[in-house]
């Protein structure tokens, strides 16, 4: 899928996206959304 296809993708489903800038670590960015979508995951209220 394309950049632009998957921005208006999310766009048009409320689904926010996260550029970084160069030399940003993502691991280190997107760890702490993981793990809240997995506390989420284990109560039953994500999905």
């Amino acid at each position: 899928m394309s950049v632009v296809l998957t921005s208006r993708w999310a766009k048009a489903n409320a689904i926010p996206v996260r550029r970084f800038a160069k030399g940003e670590n993502k691991e280190e960015i997107a760890r702490p959304l993981i793990e809240e979508a997995e506390r989420d995951a284990a109560r039953g209220g994500w999905c």
